[in-house]
């Protein structure tokens, strides 16, 4: 899949870190052209990488990428998804209210389903298995990062470290497979989802969110949209785009929604900002705090999110499949 890179990095890249060109894992025979360009955003790491999108299926990548085994240079001990959550307590009556109207998280992802086994790709520190599990799930969890891989069995969940394309076939298949934010990351996706479907029993669901190159977000902001996330980013999908490859590595596409947030909007406008004033803007900052925001305010913005949900403009979307 390797070839030799003919785009040039803008900034140099940490020591230590590779670069790579890549075809469309599509196969298409097609040139590609450049639709964006951006850096590291999120923890400042140096590096600039083009977005090219395919022109025979439309498929976006980044390109150059840094290869699988020196990309972990992009991925600091203070990524929020590797950072654990607090302590796992006895449920109270509130928690056990939230879980049993799955109101904790797990309606936003997956559909209602009689539990089972299930592995959730790219599963951080646990956060989300310890939900998945107290529905009554089996879970198991493929992770790349050892600090957060380590927090997650701590959890007593049994976890793959590294990626998904080093993780050896299960002993039993899986009724779900489940990625937040994760399939974006992967270096070989048609190969993973290849592999997924493989270690899925006929008619299981595969339940993703990933985020919508489609939308106007993309669009509008390009380099300072939030969610491309290069270099982390290595594919950036649209609903057709995923659909088409999902179809090819044997998953039929039932459903894809808007993923209901605003963190998309907010990001990108405080990118935005931050670019325009020179790379300080404090209302910029502000909105590049939305995220992690966890104030009883934010339930004001609720209108705005629902809007965008309405007109399917969030940048992000949830995708549910059936293994064929």
């Amino acid at each position: 899949m390797s070839t030799t890179s003919s785009i040039e990095a803008i900034e140099t890249v940490p020591d230590g870190v590779t670069l790579e060109e890549v075809a469309c894992p599509m196969g298409c025979n097609a040139p590609s052209v450049e639709v964006a360009r951006g850096g590291d955003r999120l923890h400042r790491i140096p590096g600039r990488f083009a977005v090219v999108r395919c022109e025979g299926c439309a498929l976006m990548r980044t390109a150059p990428r840094p290869t699988q085994e020196t990309i972990g240079a992009y991925y600091p001990g203070a990524y929020g998804p590797y950072v654990p959550g607090a302590p796992e307590l006895a449920p109270g009556p509130l928690e056990r209210l939230r879980t049993a109207l799955r109101l904790d998280g797990t309606r936003k992802l997956l559909p209602p389903l009689r539990p089972g086994l299930a592995l959730e790709i790219g599963c951080a520190a646990g956060r989300f298995m310890r939900k998945l599990r107290r529905h009554g799930w089996t879970v198991h969890g493929i992770e790349p990062s050892p600090q957060a891989a380590a927090e997650a069995r701590a959890l007593g969940f049994p976890v793959h470290v590294g990626p998904l394309e080093t993780a050896a076939p299960p002993a039993e298949r899986y009724d779900l497979v489940v990625a937040s934010h994760s399939f974006e990351h992967l270096h070989a996706p048609l190969d993973g989802f290849q592999m997924l479907r493989a270690w899925s029993r006929p008619g299981a669901t595969l339940a993703c969110a990933v985020p919508d190159a489609g939308g106007l977000l993309f669009r509008r902001f390009r380099g300072a949209w939030y969610d491309l996330d290069v270099p982390r980013h290595l594919f950036h999908f649209t609903p057709a785009t995923l659909t088409a490859m999902l179809a090819k590595a044997g998953w039929k596409v039932e459903r894809v929604r808007p993923e209901m947030t605003l963190n998309g909007l907010a990001g990108s406008l405080g990118y935005f900002l931050r670019d325009r004033s020179g790379g300080t803007s404090a209302m910029g900052e502000a909105l590049l705090r939305f995220p992690e925001v966890r104030s009883p305010l934010k339930m004001l913005t609720w209108p705005l999110e629902l809007l965008l949900t309405a007109f399917r403009q969030t940048g992000r979307m949830v995708v549910w499949a059936r293994a064929t």
